[in-house]
């Protein structure tokens, strides 16, 4: 096929894109809540970033897990540095949902029933009622109404999970608890800008603009999986459509419509 020259460049200057004129912006210029999140983002590149950090036991955890050959044994003397989480994974392992099997009375027995991975995600959730905190008063009120609404979505999302196919209760469980951990450390640095103090309508639109990107940020940093990672990141998204089948984010969004309905 031939086309003439003249033709050709005539198409292509049709298609050309507009020239676009590129001006930096200083740090101090852009909004208040634009800043918060640029000095979030430069944080957490920089490995700047101390909030919120995974709880110790969780993260001991998750790095022994991703040893395939580690045993229940010393999996469990890592957990039972914390008899609260200990006790907490055997009464999983003794939960409905192993129902008909014989009651376990050790942490090993109840690794052992759980799996390394579900054991894993248990110790993540219940450790992070301490990455929900302030040392300012007024905020860490808010991270407290933010942790009961985690809990709640949680709750939510490991019920509907046991109801689905393709999805695990206990994975469930932590990504509703993680699909606002965004505005965590979002709260912990608003103390330093005085005017999202003073203006809670623009902290709140500040903390719905940007949880999400933050949330995913600091997932990925601590070593989640994609599936979680992409929780924070399309929780709020209504509109959101994608290929294949439904996934963790899409259970955190009905688990919110369902709380919500609610009340």
């Amino acid at each position: 096929m031939r086309l003439p020259s003249a033709r050709i460049r005539q198409l292509l200057a049709d298609c050309r894109l507009p020239e676009y004129r590129v001006e930096a912006v200083a740090e101090e210029e852009a909004p208040t809540g634009v800043q918060l999140f640029y000095r979030l983002f430069e944080d957490l590149r920089e490995d700047r970033l101390s909030l919120p950090s995974m709880p110790d036991i969780a993260l001991r955890v998750r790095e022994a897990v991703k040893e395939e050959d580690i045993a229940a044994g010393e999996l469990a003397r890592i957990i039972q540095n914390d008899p609260a989480v200990a006790a907490r994974v055997v009464r999983a392992a003794n939960a409905a949902a192993y129902a008909g099997q014989a009651q376990v009375d050790s942490l090993t027995a109840a690794i052992l029933r759980l799996g390394h991975k579900v054991t894993r995600d248990l110790v993540t959730a219940v450790t992070l009622r301490e990455v929900f905190h302030s040392v300012n008063p007024m905020l860490n009120k808010r991270m407290l109404e933010l942790w009961r609404h985690s809990t709640l979505v949680a709750a939510t999302s490991a019920v509907l999970a046991r109801k689905l196919a393709g999805f695990a209760s206990e994975r469930a469980l932590l990504a509703g608890l993680v699909h606002d951990i965004g505005v965590v450390p979002m709260l912990a640095h608003a103390g330093s800008y005085p005017k999202l103090v003073r203006n809670p309508a623009l902290l709140e639109a500040t903390l719905r603009e940007f949880r999400g990107q933050v949330g995913g940020m600091i997932l990925r940093r601590w070593g989640f999986s994609e599936s979680l990672a992409a929780v924070p990141v399309y929780a709020e998204d209504w509109w959101r459509a994608h290929h294949g089948a439904p996934d963790y984010a899409d259970l955190v969004m009905a688990a919110q419509l369902q709380t919500a309905a609610a009340g």
